[in-house]
């Protein structure tokens, strides 16, 4: 189990893989009522059996990159999917 102040940045070439795991995300300090993950161009997250969740406000995706959600019921408000992105999404879902 994890809690997450603010949004996360995957950049680069980077890879966050999220498995088996609970992720809780919160504002933080943020102004706003969303807290984002937003994946780069050639970056990548992977959820795999995984919760993701807000804490208080709503968990958005800017996908830039490349994102794949295995057997995870995500409590994700928004996903934006950019210019060439790719999403595959198996047996998971999205509020």
């Amino acid at each position: 189990k994890y809690l997450q102040q603010g949004n996360i940045y995957i950049n680069d070439q980077a890879k966050l893989i999220i498995r088996n795991s609970e992720l809780a995300m919160d504002r933080g300090d943020l102004a706003t009522i969303h807290v984002y993950i937003f994946v780069s161009e050639n970056a990548s997250l992977e959820i795999e059996n995984s919760l993701i969740f807000p804490r208080s406000g709503l968990v958005c995706v800017w996908n830039h990159g490349n994102v794949s959600i295995t057997d995870s019921p995500t409590s994700i408000h928004y996903f934006d999917m950019s210019r060439g992105a790719k999403l595959t999404m198996i047996n998971s879902e999205m509020v």
